[in-house]
């Protein structure tokens, strides 16, 4: 048996890649739909994602011998396909990344670290990113796999710990709001959820790439509920009125968590581990970003090069592209259609062409034998 990734870290990375930056957006995003009734989008939205997960690691499990995703795709849709295939996939990484850099320096600004300068936050986390993808993603994944059980853990703990404070009359009435806006909060969640794309790059680097199904899913139901249970939480102490006006409910909730004079600011301690793991999530993406060209202009020895070419561009994009005060709403709309587009619109386009080409293929072969 090849070494490679477990179900549990490949299940791990895709948590990290969708739920530190919906942490922060998905709780406002759905209760300003669906009010008290937004736990309800939130389940919605799980099955609906649980869906594209399972199509995606399906997809991602036909290339069950470990050969590179690119590689394998470029062996049954030809290499044109493959080749631009895998220019927007690295596009849509980098752009992701870059987005996800200035939502953590900007997050870092108003709440931690207000008299550092943008250059050395952005400097400083794209340098330790471009070191964790030179490690390799298994490195990555297992390091996310430990993130993962200590953040089942505090989950845990935050409901125990807030259960006294909360009020089950804030969720009624339950089923007031209409489908329409049910369906309105499920769909920020579904296109955070999508990045469980991911899977059809990490899959090869399994120890059973045949596995891919069942980790995705997991993965994106683990991620589902845990969104759920932010909802609820929210919803159950601040009340559905006064939620929507906190700009960051997630954090909103551990401020309100006392230890007397044991301990102090125990929210801050929890930012800190939320840095974690998202600066694993940009590990990730940058990963995806510089396997894809690697892939894609059949780089062979020069992965270094690549790695910082796309590192200092990154650092010049997150510094110039986007305004000194990030503000994650007002481009809310045009990032999850961005989502939509690169991990369910382009794998799917991606998923036919192999399929077409195969079907080709196979009957090539069948008049061969004839």
């Amino acid at each position: 048996m090849r070494s490679g990734l477990t179900v549990a870290e490949c299940m791990a990375a895709i948590i990290m890649i969708i739920m530190p930056t919906a942490y922060l957006i998905v709780p406002t995003a759905v209760l300003d739909f669906a009010a008290q009734d937004a736990w309800i989008s939130t389940i919605a939205a799980t099955a609906i994602g649980g869906g594209i997960a399972a199509w995606l690691g399906w997809f991602a499990g036909r290339n069950g011998d470990g050969e590179s995703f690119l590689n394998w795709l470029s062996g049954r849709s030809g290499r044109a396909i493959a080749f631009a295939g895998g220019l927007l996939l690295a596009f849509h990484f980098f752009s992701h990344a870059s987005r996800a850099l200035n939502e953590y320096i900007s997050f870092l600004k108003v709440n931690v670290l207000p008299t550092t300068p943008n250059a050395v936050l952005i400097a400083v986390t794209v340098l330790l990113a471009m070191y964790a993808v030179g490690q390799g993603i298994v490195t990555i994944a297992r390091i996310c796999f430990l993130m993962m059980i200590a953040t089942v853990g505090i989950y845990t703990a935050t409901i125990v710990l807030l259960y006294s404070r909360m009020h089950f009359s804030y969720l009624q009435p339950i089923g007031e709001k209409s489908i329409g806006h049910i369906a309105a909060g499920a769909f920020t969640p579904v296109c955070w959820m999508s990045e469980a794309a991911i899977i059809l790059l990490i899959a090869p680097f399994m120890a059973k790439p045949r596995q891919a199904p069942r980790a995705v899913i997991w993965g994106v139901l683990l991620v589902g509920f845990m969104m759920m249970f932010i909802v609820l939480e929210a919803l159950m102490l601040f009340g559905p009125n006064v939620v929507k006006f906190l700009q960051y409910p997630s954090f909103e909730l551990i401020s309100v968590i006392q230890f007397g004079g044991f301990l102090e600011r125990i929210d801050m301690y929890f930012i800190m581990f939320w840095m974690v793991t998202v600066f694993l999530k940009i590990s990730l993406l940058l990963f995806g970003a510089v396997h894809c060209l690697e892939q894609t202009f059949r780089v062979r020895g020069g992965r270094q090069l690549i790695l910082w070419a796309i590192g200092l561009l990154l650092t010049l994009d997150a510094s110039f592209s986007w305004p000194e005060n990030f503000e994650m709403e007002i481009e809310a709309f045009a990032k999850n259609v961005s989502l939509i587009i690169f991990n369910i619109l382009v794998p799917f386009v991606l998923w036919l062409a192999s399929y077409l080409k195969l079907g080709r293929g196979s009957k090539k072969a069948e008049e061969g034998r004839t």
